[in-house]
């Protein structure tokens, strides 16, 4: 190769080598292109990232709203029927008192009248027929919170209706069906104070069901 040659390979490198651009004019050549696509890519993105997470935790929060109301009318129906209850079970404590009140009566000396017998059956009859129906529309209200409870309500109901029979029939010994042995009105009222005693206890069991389930575990101490 004659110089002349050699020179003019050196020429179109230099010419070739000036030709191709460095990393930084590329970047500045292309940014112009580039930035406003990224843009248009990034920038939904970054809208969509936000709208997610707000989104996000506004389900979280209404998630925990109803969870909240939940609680709280689970207790407000738990406490109500716990009054009601507390109800049923102070007229069967009086109904209990039947018994008793019969044996003094018959008793030698006693200074129990048939008016006041009367007076307390009559008074348990009044007491019975009211937290009846009120422990029964109660439940009605809150049926869907308190299902667990319908076998124990529906039983509750029927010993009502039951033992207001028994009263009204027990209070006709003493008005308009006289004629009855002592012996006989004496196993009329043990049938009606072990009945009361038992539902007592039908109540009792029902109380401690709804303490467990719904008062319980707030107190629970966690470890």
């Amino acid at each position: 190769m004659t110089p002349e040659e050699l020179l003019e390979v050196l020429k179109r490198y230099s010419d070739y080598t000036a030709a191709v651009p460095t990393g930084s004019e590329l970047f500045f050549k292309w940014a112009p292109i580039v930035s406003p696509i990224a843009s248009l890519i990034l920038v939904p993105l970054s809208i969509f990232v936000v709208y997610w997470n707000v989104d996000r935790t506004q389900k979280k929060n209404r998630e925990n709203d109803i969870l909240k109301q939940r609680r709280d009318l689970e207790l407000k129906s738990a406490e109500e029927m716990l009054e009601e209850l507390t109800k049923v079970k102070i007229t069967y404590q009086d109904i209990i008192g039947i018994k008793l009140i019969y044996e003094m009566f018959i008793s030698i000396g006693s200074t129990v009248t048939v008016d006041s017998v009367k007076t307390h059956i009559a008074k348990c009859m009044v007491e019975q027929h009211k937290v009846t129906n009120s422990v029964a529309s109660q439940f009605r209200k809150r049926r869907v919170i308190l299902r667990d409870l319908n076998s124990d309500i529906e039983k509750v109901f029927n010993c009502g209706s039951d033992m207001g029979d028994k009263l009204n029939q027990f209070y006709k010994y003493f008005s308009s069906e006289p004629g009855h042995t002592d012996n006989e009105i004496m196993q009329s009222a043990a049938i009606i104070s072990q009945n009361a005693l038992d539902l007592t206890d039908h109540l009792n069991q029902i109380i401690d069901k709804l303490q467990d389930k719904y008062f319980a575990p707030l107190f629970v101490e966690k470890s």
